[in-house]
């Protein structure tokens, strides 16, 4: 169940049209460099405890935009699953720089086959802000299932808990058979 994987590109990017990486670096038309190389490894998944680490590094509109991740993830009885995740990444182009850090928390409890109830919450450097989106599904027969999310953003300008958006959705599918 352990993996190790990598990928490498080399390649050419044109873009025809000026945008903002990340909303922030202004990037202008032009014919750039795209080679990438990313290298990832991982115990299984299946295992109480499992890690994963990987690290990418791009050549891209005139710079660099490296990335290193790592995540721990521990089952705790076959109920309780729960996981934690560090990324990294930067960017240094010739219009700027930026790093940007992601901390992320994720648990999941399985009350049944039926009922599965998660969590996760996200933060980010950056965007100085905090997302968290949390569930619930009951699956009543396979295809048929009643879901209810609330998903809510936290992070104004100047405050990191005041909350941005909250949402609140309720879904239910339902498998006809004829």
């Amino acid at each position: 169940g352990e993996s190790v994987m990598a990928y490498a590109q080399w390649g050419r990017s044109f873009v025809d049209e000026e945008f903002d990486l990340a909303d922030r670096l202004p990037v202008p038309v032009g014919d750039y460099l795209a080679n990438w190389l990313s290298i990832d490894f991982s115990t299984s998944p299946s295992r109480p405890l499992a890690a994963s680490a990987g690290g990418s590094w791009q050549d891209a509109y005139g710079g660099r935009l490296p990335s290193h991740r790592g995540r721990l993830q521990a089952a705790l009885g076959s109920h309780l699953k729960g996981s934690v995740g560090y990324e990294r990444s930067t960017a240094d182009i010739p219009s700027g720089s930026f790093v940007a850090n992601v901390v992320s928390l994720r648990v999941g409890y399985a009350f049944s086959t039926r009922v599965v109830a998660g969590a996760y919450v996200q933060w980010n450097s950056l965007d100085e802000n905090i997302v968290a989106n949390l569930g619930f599904v009951y699956r009543h027969r396979p295809g048929s299932d009643f879901i209810v999310a609330l998903n809510e953003e936290r992070g104004v300008e100047g405050s990191l808990w005041t909350v941005a958006e909250r949402h609140l959705a309720l879904k239910v599918n339902y498998l006809a058979r004829f």
